[in-house]
């Protein structure tokens, strides 16, 4: 749910006209929010979108096709009119009417003759038209994000610049972040979602995390969370494009860290006492004497 709340605020946000957030506009459902797929030269290929109206009223709605881009390294984004995308991505129909409660399976085709060789990211949106209105100044859209590789011979390449781990780790799932770049020429359309091998060890633990979108010449902040109960020094690595980044980490629970505060405690007092012991027949004996 917060997922999808994120991705309509998104929409809205950066597709907003100066009018605030409309109530009617969050209480449209959308699934998939993400389309994801690659294409051989000259392929197409179908899907469907799930557009749900929860809301005591029928509303009408337009559809409508932009391209976007990533605008910084927050991820935020730019969507614009594009002849092209707009060619590549056909929705069955271009305006329709929800009844409450009613759900419309939007299907529509991907025609990758149509999309520029490499990676393309554009977006469906489903724009909702209120009684009375043309809805051309309308801007109240929800829609799904596309991210299409078309033939793609796109050489994909990124740079880990930052990776943080805390070294005291209080919680079952160790935590940190990384911070990756693309690379490529930011004046092209290379983008794509790395992915990173990450490592526990010793008793190595791996597991492969994927980066969100980053667009050429863009840096993303990337949190992770690996699973372990263990207790003690590891050392976490992150491993990409053959380069490697490791950080030490102490891994503790809270009746770990009890125990081991107990267990130092009675080591210091029996250190003490014996230390204790020995002073004591050192002043007897130089009584006796």
């Amino acid at each position: 749910m917060r997922r999808w709340l994120f991705f309509a605020a998104l929409c809205m946000g950066v597709v907003s006209l100066g009018n605030g957030p409309s109530a009617q506009a969050l209480s449209l459902e959308i699934r998939p929010l993400e389309y994801r797929t690659m294409l051989k030269k000259g392929e197409s290929q179908k899907g469907f979108i799930d557009v749900t109206n929860p809301m005591g009223d029928s509303v009408h709605l337009k559809t409508e096709v932009q391209a976007f881009r990533q605008v910084d390294d927050r991820g935020s984004l730019q969507f614009y009119d594009s002849e092209r995308m707009a060619a590549g991505i056909i929705p069955d129909l271009d305006e329709f009417d929800l009844a409450p409660g009613e759900t419309l399976r939007m299907y529509f085709k991907i025609d990758g003759s149509k999309l520029a060789a490499g990676d393309n990211f554009g977006a469906l949106f489903f724009r909702i038209i209120p009684p009375g209105s043309s809805g051309v100044n309308s801007s109240l859209r929800l829609g799904t994000l596309f991210s299409i590789e078309n033939a793609s011979t796109t050489d994909h390449r990124a740079e880990v610049t930052k990776f943080s781990v805390p070294f005291f780790q209080f919680s079952e799932p160790v935590s940190g972040s990384y911070s990756i770049t693309n690379t490529a020429d930011p004046e092209t359309t290379n983008a794509f979602y790395p992915q990173v091998k990450l490592t526990i060890a010793p008793f190595a633990q791996s597991k492969t995390h994927t980066s969100s979108l980053v667009f050429a010449g863009r840096t993303r902040t990337n949190e992770f969370r690996l699973e372990t109960v263990r207790f003690g020094f590891y050392a976490v690595t992150l491993e990409h494009n053959g380069k490697t980044h490791t950080r030490l980490v102490f891994i503790a629970d809270t009746w770990q860290l009890v125990i081991l505060g107990l267990f130092t405690c009675a080591f210091i007092l029996g250190g003490y006492l014996v230390w204790y012991r020995h002073e004591a027949k050192k002043r007897l004996k130089k009584s006796v004497k």
